[in-house]
C-alpha cells in the first residue's frame, strides 16, 4: 500500500488539463493525509518535477504533450522504485489499462472515479463514503 503510518503522503499531479489538474489539487489538498508536492503539465515536465520532487504517489493523465503518460510512468518507475504511479485517464480502455501497468503503474483509474475511491487508491486506505464524499471529480473538458 502506498500510506505511511502516521504521515502524509507527498502527491505529484501530471496533467495537461489546467482545470482538471487544479480541480484535482484543491479536492486532494482538503485530506488530512494527503500533500500535494507539486504539478506537471505534460509527460516530460512530469518526469523531471518526480525526479526533483521525490514523491510518494504521482497521479499520471496518458495522453499529454511531449511525452505520454505511459513512457512518463516507465521513466520514473526506472529511477525512483519507491515511487508508485497511479494513471488516471478519461478512456478506461483496456490497451491503456495493460500498457500502464506494463509501464510499472501501480493503479489506474477513469477520471469519473469517487473522490473516495481517488483518496483510497493514493492512500491506501479505506474511507467509509457518506453521500457527499460520494461526489465524482469532474472532467475538465478543454
Amino acid at each position: 500500500m502506498f500510506s505511511r503510518p502516521n504521515r502524509t503522503v507527498r502527491v505529484l499531479i501530471v496533467d495537461d488539463h489546467g482545470g482538471y489538474a487544479e480541480m484535482l489539487e484543491l479536492l486532494l489538498s482538503s485530506e488530512p493525509d494527503i500533500e500535494i508536492v507539486g504539478r506537471a503539465h505534460d509527460g516530460l515536465e512530469g518526469v523531471e518535477r518526480a525526479l526533483e520532487l521525490r514523491p510518494d504517489v504521482v497521479l499520471m493523465d496518458v495522453h499529454m504533450p511531449r511525452l505520454d503518460g505511459i513512457e512518463a510512468t516507465q521513466r520514473i518507475r526506472r529511477r525512483l522504485r519507491s515511487t508508485r504511479v497511479v494513471v488516471i485517464t478519461s478512456s478506461g480502455a483496456a490497451t491503456h489499462r495493460a500498457r500502464a501497468f506494463a509501464a510499472g503503474a501501480a493503479a489506474f483509474l477513469r477520471k469519473d472515479a469517487s473522490l473516495d475511491e481517488l483518496v483510497s487508491t493514493i492512500a491506501g486506505r479505506r474511507r467509509f463514503a457518506g453521500v457527499a464524499a460520494r461526489m465524482k471529480l469532474l472532467e475538465v473538458r478543454a
